[in-house]
């Protein structure tokens, strides 16, 4: 069974908070602050800065600001402060849950990978490296975009593990290219990685020496690592993939057992019962009969079916044509079926980014996996800091609970951690209080 498509891994990290992110949130405070004192003033509705387009275009302004400082060679200014033009569309086309996300992301490289194992066989694809950088949370996150072209189920599940376990690839680089006006171009016939084909003249490649895709994330992002508060995480336990509906002659349990293989990339998926297959992929949460969406974890799988796609936009765009929207409104374009990122056109996209930044905030808090964790019952100091990141945590799941995709948080883990964090939140807040409280009872003794 061969797939079309596309499949990304995340590798989050986190960024110090001062310099440009420090002065992009001040400034930005300010502005919201302004404007809702002159929307209130001019008795005007509160979800215009949601609906305007100017209010749209001063955020973009000084979101580019931030984004010029990651790097001015991969900035387009015609679609600052988004790397891809599909980006861009579907940004602005979901305004009210994109409006006061202050991420921008850029495109570090394009490039071709080849893996080749022991036995000579060899999987070839293109791909790209994007960087999205969250102003709110501070979290970055290394988006590694790789093309499928007819790749079987088998080579699929392999190159998965070439992420996870980081085995030896062999990368080209593309030379730098500002062709990204062909991004969501091809319509719905063609997916050919429109948004990052660079030039692909042999004489315009650059061999790059990096033998693991960490090393070359490594490598692309050298001038930004004095600017990281925590390492990467390199474990790539988060993927999305998009592929074309390509088994209608197949039956239902040979379907769902290629569909458990490309979601859990187990190599011995055709061994695994049929019990097991379906109790993994009995929750379709997608809302469009034109596509599946499964969930697994941190892994998520988007099926599309063209055919059912073409009615929908059709029904979709006699529907849009009969509004009309006020002078001065947002009015978003859809994003074409086929785009370069897999989950942007139904938005799951953004929904799954930021369901990785919190699952790798919370790692970041309770384990060692990626930076050191320090708890103590006695020293204030660190019962301070302790609390202090605590709060961080809580307080952005609590301000961005109704933006984010709840059944992405319960298969990412976050809800049932969430509460164990709230628990020790209480816990340490008390041991604050108490200490608090004894040292102004012995300072009264004393004095």
């Amino acid at each position: 069974m061969e797939y079309s498509g596309a499949i990304s891994f995340f590798f989050p990290c986190k960024f110090k908070d001062k310099g440009v992110i420090r002065r992009l949130n001040k400034h930005w405070n300010k502005w919201r602050i302004k404007r809702e004192a002159f929307i209130k003033h001019n008795n005007e509705p509160l979800t215009d800065l949601m609906d305007l387009e100017i209010d749209r275009e001063w955020n973009e302004c000084m979101l580019s600001l931030l984004q010029s400082s990651l790097g001015k060679d991969y900035v387009d200014s015609n679609i600052s402060p988004y790397a891809l033009r599909c980006l861009k569309t579907a940004y602005r086309y979901r305004r009210e849950d994109n409006l006061f996300s202050k991420s921008v992301n850029v495109v570090l490289s394009c490039f071709q990978l080849k893996y080749e194992d022991k036995k000579g066989q060899q999987i070839t694809c293109d791909g790209t490296l994007l960087l999205n950088v969250n102003a709110d949370n501070k979290v970055g996150t290394f988006i590694v975009t790789l093309s499928l072209d007819g790749l079987p189920t088998d080579k699929i599940i392999i190159l998965k593990h070439v992420l996870y376990k980081r085995l030896k690839v062999s990368i080209i680089e593309y030379a730098s290219s500002s062709s990204y006006d062909a991004c969501c171009a091809q319509g719905l016939e063609s997916r050919n990685f429109g948004c990052f084909r660079g030039c692909t003249d042999s004489s315009s490649r650059l061999i790059e020496t990096a033998p693991t895709i960490p090393q070359y994330i490594l490598l692309k992002s050298a001038g930004l690592l004095s600017k990281l508060e925590c390492e990467i995480d390199f474990r790539a336990r988060y993927s999305l993939m998009d592929v074309k509906e390509t088994f209608p002659n197949n039956s239902l349990f040979c379907q769902e057992k290629y569909i458990y293989g490309l979601l859990t990339a187990d190599e011995m998926y055709s061994c695994v019962p049929c019990k097991c297959i379906c109790n993994t992929i009995k929750n379709d949460i997608s809302t469009r009969n034109y596509h599946s969406f499964y969930l697994n974890g941190q892994n998520g799988l988007i099926i599309y079916n063209e055919d059912k796609y073409k009615e929908y936009l059709m029904g979709k765009q006699r529907f849009k044509n009969d509004l009309l929207s006020p002078e001065g409104y947002i009015n978003g374009d859809e994003v074409n079926f086929g785009c370069c990122i897999p989950g942007v056109k139904e938005n799951y996209f953004p929904e799954f980014l930021k369901s990785v930044e919190l699952h790798y905030l919370l790692n970041l808090i309770q384990t060692n996996e990626i930076g050191h964790r320090e708890q103590s019952f006695w020293n204030l100091y660190i019962l301070f800091r302790r609390i202090k990141k605590l709060w961080n945590v809580i307080y952005e799941l609590d301000i961005n609970k109704y933006h984010i995709n709840n059944k992405m948080l319960q298969s990412f883990g976050v809800y049932k951690t969430m509460k164990e964090i709230r628990e020790e939140f209480n816990m340490t807040l008390g041991h604050i209080i108490g200490y608090i409280g004894l040292i102004i009872t012995l300072l009264q003794i004393l004095l």
